[in-house]
């Protein structure tokens, strides 16, 4: 079956709300007004930068986690992307790798401290 680029299967999409939606939680936590939006590609970075570009988005923040690499390279290749393209400034977050980057984590959002 031949599927177009911009094709995400429903998986793929229900993941993505998953996401979206624990990180609009952890964003309300903080009194942080949130705009999500998901865009079907197989290139992540350049649709997050074009995007950020077509909303005039004062930030993007990206959740990664640390590569173990031995080339300079500490993050993977959608990161590195957003950092070199983006309109405007990122915040990228460094979570542990044990975290669950699919949403999945605990309802309990409230942050720590």
């Amino acid at each position: 079956m031949d599927r177009p680029l911009t094709a995400a299967t429903d998986e793929q999409r229900e993941r993505a709300e998953r996401v979206l939606k624990a990180a609009a939680a952890i964003a309300e936590e903080f009194g942080v007004g949130v705009r999500t939006h998901t865009v079907p590609s197989r290139q992540a970075g350049r649709a997050i930068v074009d995007m950020a570009a077509e909303r005039k988005s004062e930030v993007v923040i990206l959740g990664a986690v640390r590569k173990r690499r031995i080339a300079e390279r500490v993050f993977g290749d959608t990161v590195e992307y957003v950092l070199r393209h983006a309109p405007t400034e990122v915040i990228v977050n460094l979570v542990p790798s044990e975290y669950p980057m699919d949403g999945s984590a605990d309802e309990d959002t409230t942050p720590a401290g």
